[in-house]
């Protein structure tokens, strides 16, 4: 996953924060800035508003999360225990959302991959009834996702639901305590000023040797 704080440079060598370009429609940035992060040619995107991840996990009936650490709200201070648990989608929100931890997004990181991984063992333990109920589902929530996959596309990957089994999630995770790859700073960004953002060591939009990492670390893993 790439930081969400990760300052990068727009097309005008302007500071950004590469999550503003999905909101600003600068697909076809974003689609380089991940590419040159990761070494990765990356050419489609699935975007899945928040209101569908909960609707989705309240309609499997909930999924079960292996937290860790306890997650806690740092408004209220709610908080779900560590451990293995079955939670409902306002519960999967607060893992997804929660940053009131040490690491702060990093933390959030970890727990956004869990979920996912635990979504997709759903997923694949549903029957063809289920799955079938499942693309209808998503069907009538078409306004809380985008995409530029074109129908086939989409059928396509809604076959491979079958073939899921063998799908492995292994994350690659880099954070500014480890790997020697990544920093911290604050920038002035625009009209906001003292911004915090995430960099890499050699220079902003210098990501040579992290698509390196990631290149290697992808290789171990297919070995």
């Amino acid at each position: 996953p790439i930081p969400r704080d990760l300052i990068i440079k727009d097309e005008n060598g302007n500071l950004e924060k590469i999550n503003a370009l999905y909101e600003e429609n600068k697909i076809n940035l974003l689609f380089k800035k991940v590419s040159d992060f990761t070494g990765l040619k990356v050419q489609n995107y699935l975007a899945v508003d928040l209101n569908l991840v909960k609707s989705l996990i309240d309609f499997l009936g909930g999924i079960e999360v292996n937290l860790d650490e306890p997650v806690t709200d740092a408004v209220t201070l709610y908080t779900i225990p560590a451990g293995k648990q079955k939670l409902n989608g306002d519960l999967i929100e607060l893992v997804l959302r929660s940053r009131y931890h040490p690491e702060g997004d990093f933390f959030r990181i970890r727990n956004q991959i869990k979920v996912i991984s635990a979504l997709k063992e759903k997923i694949i333990s549903l029957n063809a009834e289920e799955k079938l109920a499942l693309i209808r589902f998503l069907e009538n929530k078409k306004y809380y996702w985008q995409t530029n996959l074109n129908k086939n596309d989409l059928l396509d990957l809604g076959l491979k639901i079958n073939n899921l089994n063998n799908l492995q999630i292994e994350p690659i995770i880099l954070t500014t305590k480890n790997d020697n790859l990544l920093t911290s700073g604050n920038f002035d960004i625009y009209n906001s000023y003292n911004v915090y953002g995430i960099y890499p060591k050699d220079g902003i939009d210098n990501y040579e040797k992290i698509s390196l990492y990631i290149q290697s670390k992808i290789k171990e893993e297919t070995k």
